[in-house]
């Protein structure tokens, strides 16, 4: 099973929620501009660059794979689920998280295949990182 049936956070974590990634540059201009939404036409790829979207978040927090503990999964045509399942090994490893897949009619950019959005507990001290990234963003 590449997933756990359920998770127990434990009392005082942070709860981190990673908005969904796709395949997209993690950073790009609202309203979209075409030219930063080409994406790649295998669902490999697309999954790896959207794992690689969450990571860059995970990292700016000081987190990893591990703190992870919830994967939420959109795909466009859930037949390409094993492909997906292969990449997100190549992130996860043998971590076990709860998961849901779900298939969806489209997403945000036309030729996105796939979205993933994550939850992931942490130490308490994760928010004073927090709020240091969102104090230099200002």
């Amino acid at each position: 099973m590449p997933y756990a049936p359920a998770v127990v956070v434990p009392p005082g974590a942070a709860l981190v929620v990673i908005s969904g990634c796709h395949a997209s540059p993690l950073y790009h201009q609202h309203p979209h501009v075409p030219t930063e939404h080409v994406l790649p036409p295998s669902m490999q790829e697309q999954a790896r660059r959207a794992f690689e979207n969450v990571q860059l978040s995970l990292d700016a927090l000081g987190l990893t794979w591990k703190h992870v503990v919830k994967v939420t999964r959109f795909l466009t045509d859930i037949r390409e689920q094993d492909e997906l399942n292969r990449v997100q090994r190549e992130f996860l490893g043998d971590h076990k998280t709860a998961s849901t897949t779900v298939q969806v009619s489209s997403l945000v950019v036309p030729e996105a295949r796939v979205e993933i959005e994550v939850l992931a507990v942490a130490p308490p001290q994760v928010l004073d990182r927090a709020r240091a990234l969102t104090t230099d963003a200002l």
